[in-house]
């Protein structure tokens, strides 16, 4: 529960790292849109630092940023975060960063490991393949299905 409390927090300055970007480069209604963003980030970014992880539950927090829409991103509801299996991952450099795996396609699913149960990130070798469990925990703003995760547990493959 830590660990995936701390890696929510992680993904939060990741997404609020890439809305600064783009807000560099905006204007008009983008701009106005991404200051929201970023004002909805730095609420929730105040409340997950503060959380105590025995109150931090993964069906609260998965969710797109309210108001934005891009691509698949912001469109209905996400259901509940389930966890993936992954048969075959590899990082090709070290996390937190993008998972390969067997089966991705150019549209997604993406999935960027943000945290660790054990917490120790550079516990995944990059290019060590894996079997992996991942616990889904927010999308990431990104027009095809994109997620920050947790992994939950991942053993080398032989």
């Amino acid at each position: 529960q830590a660990e995936c409390l701390q890696a929510m927090v992680r993904a939060l300055e990741m997404e609020r790292s890439a809305y600064n970007g783009w807000l560099q480069n905006a204007s008009g209604d983008k701009a106005k849109t991404y200051r929201r963003a970023l004002a909805y980030i730095d609420d929730e970014l105040a409340k997950y630092r503060h959380l105590p992880p025995s109150r931090f539950h993964v069906e609260e927090v998965y969710h797109s940023i309210p108001g934005v829409v891009m691509g698949t991103y912001g469109r209905g509801n996400l259901g509940t975060p389930h966890p993936v299996t992954l048969q075959d991952a590899w990082a090709e450099h070290p996390l937190p960063g993008l998972l390969q795996f067997v089966g991705i396609t150019r549209s997604g699913p993406f999935y960027t490991a943000v945290g660790v149960v054990g917490g120790d990130l550079g516990a995944i070798k990059p290019g060590v393949h894996y079997r992996m469990a991942l616990q889904p925990l927010m999308p990431a703003t990104y027009p095809f299905p994109s997620f920050y995760v947790c992994i939950k547990s991942f053993e080398p493959l032989k």
